[in-house]
């Protein structure tokens, strides 16, 4: 059950909250006055906002951009120095190659004088052993008639000695005889 006071208080209340139609419609005015300015400010706070997400895209692109050109000028600048590096690594091979076949060729060289060398000195121990032959053949020539010509002053003194034994006898044999007359 509602009280007394209660009721009062409620109907003082209305009382209190009564205003004239000019207050009402001036403070209807106020507030409609401050969504106005309240519209307005979140239209330039929109604005605001607007213009730094425009900007910041533009600053995001020109970076994009940037980073474009930079990848760009560093994957040329990578590919050049690649070529670069390539073409370094081409010619270290070639003058590799080219000392490789230096060595192999002065190795055949050397080999080549070597073979020469061995085959020079091979004709000259030819030729020294058929010198050595010939003074050998020369040796047994000289021996073989020095052997022949003893032989023959032998053959030739026995000779002479049967001759001379053979005019000691005769003359032994005529001294006999004239000694027996």
């Amino acid at each position: 059950s509602v009280t007394a006071n209660e009721t009062d208080s409620n109907h003082l209340q209305e009382v209190e909250t009564e205003k004239s139609v000019p207050e009402i419609e001036f403070e209807l005015e106020k507030m409609r006055q401050a969504e106005a300015q309240r519209e307005s400010w979140i239209s330039e706070e929109n604005k605001l906002i607007e213009e730094r997400r425009n900007a910041r895209m533009a600053e995001e692109q020109k970076l994009k951009e940037q980073r474009e050109k930079l990848l760009a000028a560093m994957k040329a600048k990578k590919s050049e120095e690649e070529e670069k590096l390539r073409e370094e690594m081409r010619l270290s091979e070639e003058s590799r190659v080219a000392l490789e076949v230096e060595m192999r060729l002065m190795e055949e060289a050397k080999l080549a004088n070597r073979l020469k060398m061995e085959e020079e000195l091979r004709q000259a121990e030819l030729k020294q052993l058929e010198k050595e032959k010939k003074i050998k053949e020369e040796i047994r020539r000289v021996e073989a008639e020095k052997l022949a010509k003893e032989k023959q002053l032998k053959e030739e003194i026995l000779a002479e000695e049967k001759r001379l034994e053979e005019v000691r006898r005769l003359a032994e044999e005529s001294r006999r005889a004239e000694e027996a007359q």
